[in-house]
């Protein structure tokens, strides 16, 4: 008898394990499943997807991820690859090193205490009032001097529309008597010029146009173009953004509409 009720209990328990185990996994593939759905929002603050895989201990940076928000928008809707673009200061810079694997070495959001108001039309989009900035920035110097540190580890530079942020930073360390960021020698990719060879492969670009970065997020990891994003720090979330279509493309090769390509070798260099 008491090795029948053992067995019972063994069952129970087993029962019980599977039961919290299929559940588990179902509140798991309904969540996935949102995110497919008309109107589904996915918050890039507090989501695990973008939990980044942490470097080894003495990894070699590899790739430096960067992003700016600036103190005015450029006018009307500017291709920044055009001579038109018009440099302004740059407020927000966020930027990370990862090893050769896109594992996470260090990152940073810094808030610049530029000498340039911030126009109403650009802290509508990344929240910063010229108050913020004059209470809580930090000097040009304090902050480029680090991230010139930074670009010197990598090998590769990677921003969505790079050649504008690079723009805007050149033109800030000009303006504020800063030595040159060390460009030089480095290996550029551009997501978003990149992100229109993946949206055009995945047939998700019929208009043929530079995707924004929360489109070509949306389309590679959801299929969906209009994904809402919410975040609380434009910023970080940009960065985070970046660094998941990153992954993506270094991992397109495992998918079958990727077979044959291959992203480092198709990296150019920085222009000058």
């Amino acid at each position: 008898m008491f090795f029948v009720d053992v067995a019972l209990l063994v069952l129970i328990v087993v029962a019980l394990y599977w039961f919290g185990t299929k559940r588990k996994h179902r509140q798991r593939t309904i969540t996935e499943e949102l995110f497919t759905l008309p109107g589904a929002s996915l918050n890039v603050t507090k989501s695990s997807l973008f939990h980044f895989p942490k470097a080894p201990k003495g990894s070699e940076p590899y790739f430096l991820c960067f992003d700016t928000e600036t103190c005015s928008t450029q006018p009307g809707d500017l291709l920044f690859y055009e001579e038109a673009v018009v440099p302004t200061r740059v407020v927000v810079l966020s930027y990370a090193l990862l090893d050769t694997k896109g594992r996470l070495i260090e990152s940073h959001f810094d808030l610049l205490h530029a000498d340039e108001t911030i126009t109403p039309e650009a802290e509508q989009i990344h929240g910063i009032s010229t108050v913020m900035m004059q209470r809580s920035g930090h000097t040009p110097t304090s902050v480029y001097t680090p991230f010139a540190r930074s670009l010197e580890k990598a090998k590769v530079v990677v921003a969505h529309n790079l050649f504008f942020h690079k723009v805007m930073m050149d033109a800030d360390c000009l303006h504020y008597g800063l030595p040159s960021l060390p460009w030089s020698g480095k290996a550029a990719l551009c997501t978003m010029e990149k992100g229109e060879y993946f949206m055009e492969r995945l047939n998700l670009n019929p208009m043929h146009k530079a995707p924004r970065l929360t489109e070509l997020y949306g389309v590679l990891y959801f299929r969906k173009p209009d994904l809402l994003l919410s975040y609380t720090n434009k910023g970080e979330a940009d960065l985070k953004l970046l660094i998941a279509v990153l992954l993506y493309m270094l991992d397109a090769h495992t998918l079958p509409q990727f077979r044959d390509y291959d992203l480092l070798n198709d990296l150019e260099s920085v222009q000058p």
